[in-house]
């Protein structure tokens, strides 16, 4: 996250990097779900649309 090296094994270099890789992750799920329901609310409306 920072651009350091870290050991092999590691996934990051310290506890912050850590805190904010952590924090990336929540905030690609967030995106991930958020596409989900628009993708779903797209479908229904197409769908409402055909009826």
């Amino acid at each position: 996250m920072c651009g350091k090296a870290i050991k092999y094994g590691e996934t990051v270099c310290s506890d912050k990097c850590q805190e904010e890789y952590e924090k990336y992750l929540k905030k690609r799920k967030m995106y991930i779900y958020i596409m989900y329901i628009a993708l779903a609310f797209l479908l229904v409306m197409m769908f409402l649309q055909i009826m």
